[in-house]
């Protein structure tokens, strides 16, 4: 079963026309946060080095649409895999169990990238993975393994919209199996750091990392749009998962 609710959020003079929806099949609740290809600007990763970290602490509703956690770590806050932000590179590591890339350009355009950063410049860079739907959008994911846990995934669609998804407990193969079930227009989907990390605020959605996080994925809101009509109607979804 599929439950949509859609978004218009109409904040000041900034419109941000994104919506949100949940998913809730096999007893998983999946949140998701959905872009078109033409608000597919203003993302940044955010570093929150090795200070305790948590959502709140780099999410403001004046400045961002949403904050969400995002790459590994180990015990020391360290990050696990290639990290670069702001044209910085803060690992130069990458780890070869980890199958893909987000990528962000000036612009603050993002794309997900398959083993490998392609030829060009961008401003940041997360190694991430495994690729629960593969490039070309078939299941990457063929067996259970691990356990249950909390997840936080990037998804792209054919149509170049970007989903920002965090689910409840599910195992990586549950959870490519219903989205690609319930979202087959997914072309490839990412998964970030999961479990006690999984933070996301937006809007009235507030999951809070149970553990301190390094970075941080943030779409910030952009200039006014003079060509949006104020009249149009507005609605805010309030989805709550968990607290």
């Amino acid at each position: 079963m599929k439950i949509i609710i859609a978004s218009l959020l109409i904040l000041g003079s900034v419109a941000c026309a994104e919506r949100s929806f949940i998913v809730e099949k096999e007893g998983v609740s999946i949140h998701a946060i959905e872009f078109r290809k033409d608000e597919n600007l203003d993302f940044e990763l955010i570093d929150g080095a090795k200070k305790k970290s948590y959502v709140s602490d780099h999410y403001s509703p004046e400045s961002n649409i949403f904050t969400v956690n995002a790459g590994y770590f180990d015990g020391n806050l360290n990050p696990i895999g290639y990290f670069r932000i702001d044209g910085k590179a803060i690992s130069t590591t990458r780890n070869p169990k980890l199958s893909g890339f987000i990528t962000i350009t000036d612009k603050g355009k993002l794309s997900l990238h398959w083993k490998d950063i392609p030829e060009g410049e961008y401003r940041d860079v997360l190694q991430a993975g495994p690729f629960i739907i593969d490039p070309g959008g078939t299941i990457g994911i063929h067996a259970r393994s691990g356990k249950e846990a909390k997840r936080t995934v990037i998804g792209q669609t054919e149509d170049e919209r970007i989903l920002v998804l965090t689910t409840t407990e599910v195992f990586l193969y549950d959870l490519a199996r219903i989205l690609k079930s319930e979202i087959p227009e997914l072309e490839r989907a990412l998964n970030l750091d999961g479990g006690p990390s999984v933070g996301l605020i937006y809007g009235d959605t507030r999951i809070k990392n149970a553990n301190p996080v390094r970075n941080f994925l943030t779409k910030r809101k952009g200039e006014p749009d003079a060509a949006v009509n104020a009249s149009q109607p507005a609605g805010l979804s309030e989805n709550h998962l968990h607290d």
